[in-house]
C-alpha cells in the first residue's frame, strides 16, 4: 500500500515543484511559474508587446487590462472599440506599484453552427465572437499574493475590421468558454 500511494504522490510532487521553486520574481513579488504572464503599469516591464494595438483577443483583453491597472481611459477606450489605436504616451506615478499576474486557462471561438439558439443567447454571441477564461491574482503595493483558482476573469471578444475589442468583461459569475454559461445547453446552475 505504501508503495502505490508513493507512485500516486511522485508525480504530483514533480509537477507542483516548478511552481515553488525559483519563482521568487524580485519586479514583482508575486511568485509565478512560467505559464503566468505579467501586467503591470508600463509597457517596458509587461509581458505582452500590443497593449493598444488589439489585433487579436489576447490582445484586446490585455489592453482592456491594462486601462484598468493604469487608469487609462484612452486604453479602455481602444479595447472597448470606441478609439482606434495606438495611444498617445501615457507616463503613470512612479511611486504606485500595482502588478496583475495572469494565465489563459479557456480559450473558445464560436463558430456559425455552434452559437446559442437566440432565445438563449444571452450575450448576444456572434459567429466568430471569442471567449477567454483567465485565472489571475493582483496586487497593489506592499506584499503580493499568490493567485487562486477562484480569481477568475472572462471576456467575451469580437472583431470589428482588423482589430479586436472586448464585448464583455466578467469575473466569476460568467465564464465565456462554457457552453452553459452562454446559453448553448439549458443547464442549472445551483438550482
Amino acid at each position: 500500500m505504501f508503495i502505490r500511494a508513493l507512485f500516486l504522490f511522485f508525480p504530483f510532487a514533480v509537477t507542483a515543484v516548478p511552481v515553488f521553486a525559483d519563482g521568487n520574481d524580485q519586479n514583482s513579488g508575486l511568485n509565478f511559474d512560467g505559464s503566468f504572464r505579467l501586467m503591470t503599469r508600463d509597457d517596458s516591464t509587461s509581458t505582452s508587446k500590443c497593449i493598444g494595438n488589439p489585433i487579436s483577443p489576447v490582445c484586446a483583453f490585455e489592453t482592456y487590462m491594462a486601462c484598468q491597472l493604469r487608469g487609462n481611459e484612452e486604453l479602455c477606450e481602444i479595447s472597448l472599440g470606441k478609439k482606434a489605436g495606438p495611444p498617445a504616451p501615457f507616463k503613470t506615478a512612479e511611486f504606485i506599484t500595482a502588478i496583475t499576474g495572469y494565465r489563459i486557462m479557456a480559450i473558445r471561438q464560436y463558430t456559425p453552427e455552434h452559437l446559442p439558439y437566440s432565445s438563449q443567447n444571452r450575450f448576444g454571441i456572434t459567429p466568430w465572437d471569442v471567449g477567454i477564461k483567465l485565472e489571475k491574482t493582483s496586487c497593489y503595493g506592499g506584499e503580493c499574493q499568490e493567485p487562486y483558482p477562484h480569481d477568475e476573469e472572462s471576456y467575451l471578444l469580437r472583431k470589428k475590421g482588423n482589430v479586436w475589442f472586448v464585448v464583455y468583461s466578467e469575473g466569476y459569475q460568467r465564464d465565456f468558454t462554457d457552453l452553459c454559461h452562454v446559453g448553448y445547453y439549458d443547464c442549472k446552475f445551483g438550482q
